[in-house]
């Protein structure tokens, strides 16, 4: 098949990082590979290139912009993006709708989109199941399938533990210490201050606890420099972290990842990295926003799931005797991810999809489950919060869902005005 891959940048996000990986399964399984990118260049090109895909950059999305581009007919359209309406998507994927016999997205916000877009996408690729059961919920009325976003298990090289021992010493963090840690982007809604106040009371009674954060925002930093000195020196707070080499010495000096975050994950490449170095992981469930970390982190397999913020204190507790889970996870984290979410694993489910529909049978999706609450419904640590399951009804309703996305359109351009 001749595949093009649309991404909104090059960038390091997430967003990117998918588009980049299911680009370079699709060319290891033998496809001819080209990818457009509509947006900043950067390190996501080399690592493209490399694999031997062609890589365009369009300043200007213009009807001429495209047209001059002038890149053939392509069996498969695979386009990256939030799912919601934007102007620019529309008109590239108008472009497509021209050149390609199947136009796909990966939607990542399971967003709905009440623009001449939707109709233009023959296919909607959600995340996780629970991403899906949001999207129908909200009003999605197409073809869809869960196919998850891929893992390269060979970007993330192990570590020796002399390596990881000299990280512990650098940052005075002893040997035999039980290291908590969390790694994300500096923004707030990718982080929540309970792991820091969990902490707090768990170091109390546990003066060989230790906590370690790489890239918090700043409401979290503010939340560590208001500790008692005692406490206060035994969190590490770094910057973020660039250098793979360093990131995985980073997550292998980890005894297990403490997740939690305002607006939940759609994904959570940095849950998949956790495991991929064999360090369990705590997830706070989110069940009114994006929910799909209570997929990727299976309760009591790959760690712990917490499904209220009282119970974050108690999962931490339970991680540190839990001798049997940790060493499981050690031994076979990698393992599960490469399964579950391995390039091969994910774009070969993908390819499979698009040779059946380009042979014209009809897509059933098989991970398909009745219209049912079972995502608001996790297994866990704790009670299910009222309050967030009530959110969580009305919250994906289809009026509310068009409010919100026309709210959110009115402060871009609002915002846009004033600059």
């Amino acid at each position: 098949m001749r595949i093009l891959t649309i991404t909104p940048s090059l960038s390091i996000g997430g967003t990117e990082r998918a588009a980049q990986n299911f680009s370079i399964g699709y060319k290891k399984l033998g496809h001819e590979v080209v990818v457009l990118n509509h947006g900043r260049d950067g390190v996501r090109r080399k690592n493209i290139e490399s694999a031997g895909c062609k890589v365009y950059t369009i300043s200007q999305v213009n009807e001429r912009s495209l047209q001059e581009l002038n890149l053939g007919f392509f069996d498969v359209v695979h386009i990256h993006r939030e799912g919601r309406k934007n102007e620019k998507e529309n008109l590239i994927l108008a472009w497509a709708r021209g050149s390609a016999k199947i136009i796909v997205e990966t939607n990542v916000f399971f967003a709905i989109d009440y623009s001449v877009g939707s109709s233009l996408i023959d296919i909607h690729f959600q995340l996780a199941e629970i991403n899906r059961q949001h999207w129908l919920k909200r009003g999605g009325k197409k073809t869809s399938a869960v196919v998850a976003n891929p893992v390269d298990d060979g970007e993330y090289p192990l570590c020796s533990f002399e390596e990881v021992k000299q990280f512990r010493l650098f940052h005075n963090i002893p040997i035999n210490a039980f290291v908590f840690g969390r790694i994300g982007q500096p923004t707030p809604g990718k982080w929540d201050p309970i792991v820091v106040r969990a902490f707090v009371t768990l170091a109390a009674d546990n003066p060989n606890v230790y906590l370690l954060l790489v890239g918090p925002s700043k409401d979290v930093r503010l939340e560590v420099l208001r500790l008692v000195y005692g406490v206060r020196q035994r969190v590490v707070m770094l910057d973020t972290l660039d250098d793979p080499k360093q990131l995985g010495i980073c997550y292998s000096a980890m005894d297990c990842f403490a997740h939690a975050a305002r607006q939940g994950e759609s994904f959570g490449y940095v849950l998949t990295e956790a495991l991929l170095y064999g360090v369990p992981v705590i997830t706070l469930s989110r069940p009114h926003r994006d929910n799909a970390q209570t997929e990727v982190i299976r309760h009591n397999s790959d760690g712990l799931v917490v499904r209220s913020k009282g119970a974050m204190l108690e999962a931490m507790k339970q991680i540190m005797i839990a001798d049997t889970l940790r060493e499981t996870v050690r031994l076979f984290g990698r393992k599960g991810i490469v399964e579950r979410f391995g390039m091969d694993a994910v774009c070969g489910k993908a390819a499979a999809i698009f040779h059946r529909m380009l042979s014209s049978q009809p897509y059933v999706n098989s991970d398909s489950t009745p219209m049912v609450n079972v995502g608001y419904e996790v297994e866990g640590i704790g009670r299910s919060v009222g309050f967030e399951l009530m959110l969580a009804y009305f919250y994906d309703t289809p009026l509310v869902n068009y409010c919100r996305e026309n709210l959110l359109m009115m402060r871009r351009k609002v915002r846009q005005y004033l600059a």
